[in-house]
């Protein structure tokens, strides 16, 4: 499944690279920030 996400001009590239200084892709970094948001908000 693809889901769009839309940020502001270079903040894709920013987002990127914090990612790849954590050691994680773009995409991981993304799935672990949902995953972290849904159990914080659930509790």
């Amino acid at each position: 499944m693809r889901i769009s996400l839309v940020v502001k001009k270079g903040r894709k590239q920013a987002i990127k690279e914090f990612a790849a200084a954590k050691g994680d892709t773009l995409n991981g970094f993304i799935n672990k920030a949902i995953d972290e948001k849904i159990e914080r908000d659930s509790k």
